[in-house]
């Protein structure tokens, strides 16, 4: 027969178990969060880097100079990747 101790025991294991496994679950949340972060910044740096070798490239628009279209053409393309995330980041959930 099993005694008052070992069932406190085996309670407090499973009480201590059912917490590490909590914590295990928080920190792969955290873990994915820093990763969805992360590429989100390397797509928009990615994003603007095209952007400015088309902008700064001699037969785009202004030459060498950046123009106001092309200034409003990096905007266009950063809301599409904002958007394109969100839409990611809500069929994730």
């Amino acid at each position: 027969m099993i005694d008052k101790a070992e069932v406190v025991g085996y309670s407090g294991t499973a009480v201590e178990t059912a917490l590490a496994v909590t914590q295990a679950n928080e920190l792969l949340q955290v873990i994915q969060i820093v990763l969805s972060i992360i590429a989100f910044v390397v797509t928009i740096s990615y994003t603007v880097y095209k952007w400015y070798k088309k902008a700064k490239d001699e037969d785009s628009d202004g030459g060498s100079n950046i123009t106001k279209v092309e200034i409003e053409d990096l905007i266009h393309e950063l809301k599409e990747e904002i958007k394109e995330e969100e839409s990611n980041d809500n069929s994730r959930r």
